[in-house]
């Protein structure tokens, strides 16, 4: 159990022997936690152990949640790494003789965060602060949407006799009818990409000109991009006058019809006329949305390539949704701490050290 005994000699001397700023010690620079910690407090209940202990302070517990996205960890591992690594101790804010919560502990707090659905005001609230100190221009009109497959948490059986849809060319209207007994994610379904089979989910996510992720759901593969924009768009709620940008996997008379209503102007690329040439002016189109669309593929490519988006790690829709947006969180932060990095660096990775 806890004992936050407070910081003593022996972590002003640990403290001390960081020579060089650590991506943590940036992120501690730019983000009020003091504001993270009322909004959990409001609603996060300090429940009781069985034996009648205080539960870890909350805000404590989500810097937990986000080191253990920024590293890609297991609950086990995170477990170890705050026993292990003086950074993480110092950045989740434990001192050197507390103890510090077990993998069941942080398990069960990820499952309360998603219980009260806290993780997307979390996310806007980082984005707040984000945008008041210049790392995210909140006035840029450019918003770009876009879809990316994410394999399940569980592995499929091998024997599979279902219909299996190929990418753009899903049902609108329903699910795909399958005849097989799934692992235990249920919402889970086949899709074929190119000459490539997934079984799993999508993940449909909002980005600002910069990259910065501003929201998004998941739901299962085999459904179509098409009839999730309104639903995005709510998680979001762009003000009039936005320019939204998509592929044309979101070409459709209602989406665009539904963006005017809206006051968003509307830049969705337009598919290609079935049986005859696409107008040259339509080709223009789309080549001009190209040029600013690409930034949520490379949002995209980091995700999967540094924070191991390829594959959720829970089962269930609304733990795949908690999932995004702590990536979304991580993400964000580990861009604007690169934005700190690169003023005495130049040549550093995508996300810094």
């Amino acid at each position: 159990m806890p004992k936050l005994q407070g910081f003593g000699f022996a972590d002003y001397e640990i403290q001390n022997r960081f020579k060089e700023e650590t991506s943590y010690d940036k992120v501690d620079k730019i983000i009020d936690w003091s504001r993270i910690d009322k909004l959990l407090k409001r609603h996060y209940k300090k429940n009781k152990d069985a034996l009648g202990n205080p539960a870890y302070p909350p805000l404590q517990m989500f810097k937990i949640l986000l080191v253990q996205r920024w590293e890609n960890l297991s609950d086990p591992q995170m477990e170890f790494a705050l026993k292990d690594r003086l950074s993480v101790i110092k950045f989740v804010g434990f001192s050197i003789s507390d103890s510090v919560p077990d993998h069941s502990t942080i398990n069960r707090f990820r499952n309360e965060l998603c219980r009260l659905k806290l993780y997307d005001k979390l996310l806007k609230e980082l984005n707040s602060q984000l945008s008041m100190k210049g790392f995210k221009v909140s006035e840029r009109k450019e918003k770009i949407i876009d879809v990316t497959v994410v394999k399940s948490a569980r592995r499929p059986r091998k024997t599979v006799k279902c219909e299996i849809v190929s990418d753009r060319k899903e049902k609108e209207t329903s699910e795909t009818e399958n005849h097989v007994e799934y692992s235990d994610d249920v919402e889970a379904s086949w899709l074929k990409k190119g000459k490539k089979y997934y079984y799993g989910h999508k993940a449909s996510v909002i980005v600002d000109a910069s990259g910065y992720i501003e929201g998004g759901i998941t739901f299962p593969a085999n459904q179509s991009d098409v009839v999730k924009l309104k639903e995005t768009l709510k998680k979001v709620n762009l003000r009039e006058g936005v320019e939204l940008y998509g592929d044309k996997g979101f070409s459709s008379n209602e989406n665009r019809e539904y963006l005017l209503t809206k006051g968003i102007i509307d830049k969705i690329m337009h598919k290609k006329p079935r049986r005859k040439e696409q107008h040259w002016v339509m080709k223009l189109w789309n080549k001009g949305i190209s040029k600013t669309r690409f930034v949520v593929e490379q949002t995209f490519g980091l995700l999967k390539q540094h924070l191991g988006f390829s594959r959720f790690r829970y089962v269930g829709r609304e733990k795949n949704n908690m999932e995004l947006y702590l990536l979304g969180m991580v993400h964000n932060l580990k861009k604007a701490s690169r934005i700190l990095i690169v003023n005495v660096k130049k040549k550093s990775p995508p996300y810094g050290p």
